[in-house]
């Protein structure tokens, strides 16, 4: 059930893309604006909430993939969302109970239902900042407090690089961050990609997020690969979301609008 009240600050007549990732994820913390965006998006576009769906689940194995097989216990989330089941921290605490994350979202909302989902814990923080601001974010006390202890860091940007612009200039952002962190940190990102779409279908679906804050920008995946600043990506190139990590015949055959993932290991 849609949330009936706003928390001073968010306007619950404008549709949010983290709230309605949050919608497709199961989750409770949306206006009925946002179910209505997602229902007129399903309506066109019926794989969007298994393609939400695929892309959390690659999240999960990615960080289970990197507490468990590369031992790192320290993560910086970019655009993270709306907390919802089996975040970040929860995953990898499965394998390291001392792992330490700091989640980042520029939107209010998420701010807002963080805070009262990870008051208490001194292993967690959220930051309200823009990802394509990183000195907001890497001079920020909870990140200092979390991170900077010259362990590795896995730096998390999934589902979010194609609601930035270029003119926000990602790719020298994401550098600044991987100059941040040391030797051994992750730099994982998962993003839709224009590749293999239908010029008529990536077109509905642009105008369809002209009505979101978050504007949606659909890359081919070279210029995704570039987004790794020069760091080669493991196993050499990208990977559908609903594959990546699973075995050839558990794969999730890929809908019509693609989500690609891969990660680098900073040396």
């Amino acid at each position: 059930m849609a949330m009936e009240s706003a928390p001073p600050g968010v306007d619950p007549t404008v549709p949010s893309a983290a709230r309605m990732y949050d919608l497709a994820l199961g989750g409770k913390n949306y206006f009925k604006v946002d179910k209505e965006f997602a229902e007129k998006a399903s309506r066109g576009m019926p794989e969007l909430p298994d393609l939400a769906k695929s892309n959390r689940a690659c999240l999960i194995r990615a960080v289970t993939h990197f507490a468990k097989d590369l031992g790192i216990r320290r993560y910086l989330d970019l655009g993270s969302g709306l907390p919802t089941e089996k975040n970040v921290h929860e995953v990898a605490r499965r394998v390291h109970p001392d792992a330490r994350t700091v989640y980042v979202d520029v939107d209010p909302t998420t701010r807002i239902h963080a805070l009262s989902i990870l008051d208490g814990d001194p292993y967690t923080a959220f930051i309200q900042a823009d990802a394509t601001k990183p000195e907001t974010i890497l001079e920020h006390p909870d990140t200092q407090a979390l991170l900077s202890a010259g362990e590795p860091i896995a730096v998390l940007l999934f589902a979010i690089v194609h609601f930035m612009p270029d003119s926000a200039q990602p790719r020298a952002a994401i550098q600044r961050f991987l100059d941040a962190v040391p030797a051994g940190s992750v730099l994982a990102i998962s993003s839709a990609t224009i590749d293999g779409i239908h010029p008529k279908l990536e077109r509905r679906f642009s105008d369809m997020y002209r009505d979101v804050p978050s504007r949606l920008v659909l890359r081919p995946e070279e210029e995704i690969m570039d987004l790794f600043c020069g760091l080669p990506i493991v196993g050499g190139e990208l990977a559908e979301v609903g594959a990546w990590g699973l075995p050839q015949e558990e794969a999730a055959e890929a809908p019509w609008l693609r989500m690609v993932f891969g990660y680098a290991i900073k040396k």
